[in-house]
């Protein structure tokens, strides 16, 4: 994630509260806004509390809030605000779409013709009509969190029909099980995704 995408998540992020607090707040009183430090320890996409100051700031600067006062508190900075609401909807919209825009860059594809993974400039070589290859093939049929029969990868991997003995079917469905833990492990060790693949029940579905 580059500066500016991480900046667009971080004024996006606040733009949210700041809005959720809005419409909640009685018509004509100021908005109490208040910002902890929490979020940003499990997740980059949430600006420490240090930056959540310099960016009310900000948008104080871009004419989306007017800053009436703040107070330090044990979990952070409360801030009193108004909000100034045609350049806030403008600002608001825009980000949005940011953010949007760079989510879409985020998600893994499956390259057929290179037989890879990639996400924005990543990519993960996958070993040319294998396993993971003919798993991805399959699987890449089928819209994100759509859930897909374990059989049908495992036909498209082997070329076979799942065996009606329950003992060796059991066997097919861990073969198919692997696959699916080594493309996740995978995508953890290259795009820092935990669990792009879920495995319910008798199905997979991908998040991406």
């Amino acid at each position: 994630m580059t500066p500016e995408e991480k900046i667009n998540w971080h004024l996006w992020w606040l733009l949210q509260k700041i809005k959720e607090e809005y419409l909640s707040t009685p018509k004509g009183e100021p908005v109490t806004l208040e910002l902890g430090n929490t979020e940003s320890l499990v997740n980059v996409k949430f600006p420490s509390i240090d930056r959540r100051e310099k960016l009310m700031l900000k948008l104080r600067e871009l004419g989306a809030i007017e800053l009436l006062g703040d107070r330090r508190t044990i979990y952070g900075k409360t801030f009193i605000l108004k909000v100034s609401q045609t350049n806030f909807d403008k600002l608001y919209k825009e980000y949005e779409q940011r953010c949007k825009d760079t989510a879409k860059n985020e998600a893994i594809t499956f390259d057929d013709a290179t037989t890879s993974l990639k996400m924005g400039r990543k990519k993960c070589q996958l070993p040319p009509f294998k396993n993971e290859h003919f798993f991805c093939r399959e699987l890449f049929k089928y819209l994100p969190n759509e859930a897909v029969d374990w059989s049908l990868i495992y036909e498209a991997i082997t070329g076979n029909q799942v065996d009606s003995n329950k003992q060796k079917q059991q066997k097919n469905r861990k073969m198919v099980y692997d696959v699916y833990e080594n493309l996740n492990k995978r995508g953890k060790e290259l795009f820092g995704i935990k669990n792009w693949l879920v495995w319910q029940g008798k199905t997979v579905k991908r998040t991406q």
